[in-house]
Parts: structure tokens; sequence; C-alpha cells
């Protein structure tokens, strides 16, 4: 049984005394005057308890199939089917394929759909990490900014020397636009090439342990690498130090040049 419901019903793998359940007898009309002639019960001995998530935990008791026929007065027949495909076939195919031979009148649903509500927590949660990670990459970016600006003011001789080279102020500009993006560009690349090294790490051999071992069907803290993650934590960067770059280079850059041309930089 579920941790939760052990704990709300008090229950202990060491207890001598069985656990009683009780369901209604679907075949029998209920007796108003006499109710509890209605209500089939029976007894089984907890033989463990398991912890997986906290809804599962607090609502499923697992018992033998046998069992619950015999409670619930059934045969053959089966409210609910479990399929576990192999990771060859495609899932929506298969669940297309069995929802046309089942018919309207059965729900074929996938894990996802099955757990919606904790499905739907997990991405608002990776939503939420990601922004409050893009706010930190900002927060980072005037590194950058100072970085630039202070190359820019040290290099006011060096700029000099490109303008009485016939160099523009287009060209100027971008030498220093793209210092800032080869900052972007490599800290991007080597943050990604990391940070991907150490999730297939920890998904080939499972490093970080998950505590209460063997509370869990797993042992090892979850991870999986998406192609489309990495794309956007790719793009991000570049767009915070596009933009990180672009400021210096337009404001100050720009101060520099106007007093070359007025000739008060010397």
């Amino acid at each position: 049984m579920g941790r939760g419901v052990a704990y709300s019903l008090g229950i202990r793998l060491s207890f001598i005394d069985p656990l009683f359940i009780y369901t209604i007898d679907r075949t029998a009309r209920i007796n108003m005057s006499q109710p509890e002639e209605s209500i089939r019960r029976d007894f089984i001995y907890p033989s463990g308890i398991f912890e997986i998530e906290q809804d599962f935990d607090s609502r499923y008791i697992i018992c033998p199939i046998d069992f619950v026929r015999e409670l619930l007065l059934y045969k053959d027949e089966v409210t609910y089917l479990e399929v576990k495909l192999d990771p060859l076939y495609p899932e929506e195919e298969v669940l297309e394929e069995i929802l046309s031979l089942m018919g309207e009148d059965f729900h074929v649903k996938n894990r996802e759909q099955q757990n919606e509500i904790f499905y739907r927590v997990m991405r608002a949660e990776k939503w939420a990490i990601f922004l409050i990670l893009t706010f930190i990459l900002i927060i980072a970016s005037f590194n950058i900014i100072g970085s630039l600006s202070m190359l820019i003011i040290d290099k006011k001789k060096d700029i000099l020397t490109l303008r009485n080279m016939g160099a523009g102020n287009r060209l100027i500009k971008q030498i220093f636009l793209m210092e800032g993006w080869l900052i972007s560009i490599l800290g991007s690349i080597s943050g990604l090439f990391l940070g991907t090294a150490i999730s297939w790490i920890q998904q080939r051999f499972g490093v970080i342990e998950l505590t209460g071992s063997g509370s869990f069907i797993i042992d090892a803290y979850p991870v999986r690498i998406e192609a489309l993650d990495i794309c956007l934590i790719w793009i991000t960067v570049l767009l915070i130090g596009l933009i990180a770059a672009r400021y210096p280079v337009r404001q100050i850059s720009k101060k520099y040049l106007a007093g070359i041309e007025k000739g008060s930089i010397v």
C-alpha cells in the first residue's frame, strides 16, 4: 500500500491484525433499512509499503487480482489494462490504432494523460527554473557590458589608428561588436558542452542518487537530454549576449568616434 494510505490508517507492517476492505455489493440492491447487508468485506495482510509520488501514495493499495475479483464479484472481466510499448514503436501511432480498435466506449490514455496534473506541474517548474536562470544570465551579462566598455576606453589610440588607415565607423563598431559576440558564443558553447556532458554522465551512470534509497522505482535523479531544450538555451544566451554587446558599442564607441572626427582625441 502507499505510504500516505498507511499513514492515514495508522498501519505498520509489524501489526498482526489484518486490514479489512469494504465495498458495495454491485449485484445486490441496497436495503435502506439494513444497508450493512449490501456491503461486502474481506481482509488482507499488508506485505509492503511503497512510496512513488504523493498522489499515488495517498490513494492506492495494490492487492492480488484474485482477492479483488472475489471481493468485487468479477470473474474474468477487467476494468483497466496497461500496455507497455517497445521503444521502437511510436507512441502516438500505437495510441491511435488502439483507440480505433476499441472504439469510443473506451478511454485510451498514455502515461502523460493519466498523470496530467503531475506532468503539468513538472512543466511549470521547468519553465520557472528557465526564467530564473535567464534572469541570472541577464545580470551576468553586465560583465560583458563592462568588459567591452573598458576595452573601448583602452583602445582609443587603436581606434584612431584604424581611422587613419581608412577604417570607417561601421567597421570599427563591427570589430568591438564581434568581440562581444565571441565572448557569448565561446561561453555558450563551452557551457552547453559541459552541461550536456554532465547530463549524459548522470543519465548513463546515475552519479547523483535520490535520497531515501529503496523508496523509489529509480535510484538516481532522472535526466533526459532534449535537443529542443539545448537549442532554446543556446538561442537565449546568444540573444542576451548580442543585446549586451550592442549597448556599449553603440554608446561608448559613438562617443569616441565622434571625438576622433572632431579631433579632440589624439
